[in-house]
């Protein structure tokens, strides 16, 4: 598989007879798309973050394991844990919607590794359905296991030290991101509640997206940029689950000042 800035190599262990994930990124290639994009110098703050990130998170079942990185002249390789496909691909293949009982499992699970993260102020700023990997427990593929993984853009938040580039998946990232209207600490940690929120309403709606138009991000910035969060979240007939519904209206609301917070959601009757 191929990324941004590398790609995604399968390889074998002799010694432990484990399949491993090799992940290669080309140092020019990553510092030239930074320079491009306007980051300068935060590609080197980038790749030690990815490292930090994936060795603090290492042990958690819901998160990819680490084994190790070395660099080779203007590249560098890090080791991880091989799982079978994404989450994204997983829905294609499957071609229906989840049901609420499985969302509610999935991040059972992965609520464990965000409420790790929330209480170390670190935000992913890229989730989304592709960075969310499925590893089967047997060969029958019936029973999974749902993995956090690529922590490329992830960021240790301090109230000296605001969000700053446009970082992210379009489909995903939180509006005030876009119209870099972020002003308060508190405002930064809500981004990744946001991109859960669209997760959530794309795992439930067979991937479809909840702002889903002509011109779905155009319509996103037009509410946020007047702070109106009046935009009626839409839901397929079938879901009847009103914990549910309610908890991703309050995580799609496109003013951070309006949305959910952490506690919240870690508290919201849909996983109590």
């Amino acid at each position: 598989a191929s990324g941004a800035y590398g790609d995604i190599y399968s390889a074998h262990s002799k010694k432990d007879d484990e399949y491993l994930c090799l992940k290669h990124i080309n140092i020019n290639k990553m510092k030239k798309g930074y320079q491009e994009l306007g980051f300068t110098k935060s590609y080197e703050n980038d790749l030690n973050n990815e490292i930090k990130l994936l060795k603090l998170f290492s042990s958690y079942e819901n998160s990819l394991k680490y084994y190790g990185n070395y660099d080779n002249k203007d590249e560098k390789i890090i080791i991880l844990e091989k799982c079978d496909e994404d989450l994204q691909k997983y829905m294609k293949d499957r071609n229906k919607s989840l049901n609420i009982e499985e969302i509610r499992e999935i991040f059972n699970g992965l609520n464990i590794v965000f409420k790790e993260m929330h209480k170390k102020n670190i935000i992913h700023r890229d989730l989304k359905l592709k960075n969310l990997l499925v590893k089967y427990k047997d060969n029958n593929k019936k029973s999974f296991e749902v993995k956090l993984g690529d922590y490329g853009i992830g960021k240790f938040l301090n109230e000296s030290d605001s969000i700053t580039g446009l970082k992210g998946t379009a489909e995903t990232i939180a509006p005030e991101i876009l119209l870099k209207k972020i002003s308060k600490y508190d405002q930064e940690n809500l981004v990744d509640i946001f991109s859960l929120g669209v997760i959530f309403y794309q795992l439930s709606n067979n991937l479809k997206h909840p702002f889903d138009n002509d011109d779905t991000y155009r319509r996103i910035i037009y509410y946020n940029k007047y702070n109106k969060d009046d935009f009626e979240i839409q839901f397929d007939n079938s879901i009847k689950n009103e914990d549910f519904k309610d908890l991703v209206k309050r995580m799609l609301k496109l003013n951070p000042k309006n949305r959910l917070n952490w506690d919240q959601y870690f508290n919201h009757s849909f996983f109590n």
